[in-house]
């Protein structure tokens, strides 16, 4: 597609001057009608016309640089022929309907001025589909631009992600260690709880062995201070009887004294 620039320069190229040289004028608008007719075929199928038309001559270029265009006597448009455009220009025409039959009813009514006219929207038709394919580019760059960043996004986030799945990895391994310390840890600690209970019952049976020693010495004591007890009853009544047998034997030994002395004083009496 054409550039505004060279679309403008071909719609210049394609006017005619008005009342200057009436023969080159229709001969040129019957070029114009005959680059149409040929058209017209194929914008109903929806084709671009590529065409070239007959170069103009140097003298109507050069008659007039700027052309007035009346409608109804009145100035409605001016626009400039430029000089450089001495030879033929590439015309594309890529309209709709409309456009070519409105320059078809301006060849068919041998006007200027609507002639000019119908050009001037074609042109200004192919500028307007010229920016919107250039605006349509510069969508479709920036659509690739947000891509390409879309892209680099996600690259850094699938980074991100996976540096994150390779912590998470790391972090699970250190759990399973964790448990494995953990598992060995309850072992011993179960087997310490086994041993401390195995320490405690035998701790257990040694105080019950011990508490029923001590209740047996505490009922052998007991027996013990019993027989003491009976002893010491048994001892005092064998120092009472002592002292009984002693005020005996003292009665005794005073009353064989006694009659010793009687016997002795009878037998002094009878005998002497």
């Amino acid at each position: 597609m054409e550039p505004p620039e060279a679309a403008s320069t071909t719609s210049a190229s394609l006017a005619i001057p008005s009342g200057t040289d009436e023969p080159r004028k229709i001969a040129s608008v019957k070029r114009m009608s005959a680059l149409l007719r040929s058209s017209s075929s194929s914008a109903e199928t929806g084709e671009e016309i590529s065409s070239t038309s007959a170069p103009l001559s140097r003298d109507a270029v050069r008659a007039e640089s700027k052309v007035a265009c009346t409608d109804n006597g009145k100035p409605t448009t001016r626009f400039a022929l430029p000089s450089s455009t001495v030879t033929a220009s590439r015309v594309t025409l890529s309209s709709t309907r409309p456009t070519i039959y409105a320059v078809k009813k301006a060849v068919v009514e041998n006007s200027d001025v609507k002639y000019a006219k119908a050009v001037l929207d074609a042109t200004n038709e192919k500028i307007r589909a010229d920016k919107l394919e250039s605006q349509v580019t510069e969508l479709l760059k920036r659509a690739r631009t947000t891509d390409s960043d879309t892209i680099k996004l996600i690259s850094e986030h699938e980074t991100v992600i996976f540096g994150l799945h390779t912590e998470l990895e790391a972090k699970a391994k250190q759990v399973l260690k964790l448990q494995d310390q953990l598992a060995v840890a309850n072992m011993a600690l179960q087997v310490a709880a086994s041993a401390a209970q195995e320490q405690t019952d035998l701790a257990r049976q040694e105080r019950d062995s011990l508490e029923r020693r001590a209740d047996s010495s505490k009922n052998a004591l007991d027996e013990a201070l019993l027989g003491n007890a009976e002893l010491e009853s048994l001892c005092r009544r064998h120092d009472q009887v002592q002292q009984w047998m002693m005020v005996l034997i003292v009665v005794l030994m005073y009353i064989g004294i006694m009659l010793g002395v009687l016997c002795f004083c009878l037998m002094s009496r009878f005998v002497f």
